[in-house]
């Protein structure tokens, strides 16, 4: 192979396992569920 190619592969390599060893912060999100609210029942229809 040519240099250059063995240059972008091993950069490439390198910043691979540098991204998947940098700790992530994990945002969790809470859902809270909407109040169930009863709609008067008429009866026009």
């Amino acid at each position: 192979m040519s240099r250059i190619v063995k240059v972008v592969v091993s950069f490439t390599a390198l910043s691979t396992l540098w991204a998947c060893s940098a700790p992530q912060s994990e945002e969790i999100v809470i859902i809270e569920p909407a109040p169930v609210v009863v709609e008067p029942v008429s009866g026009k229809f």
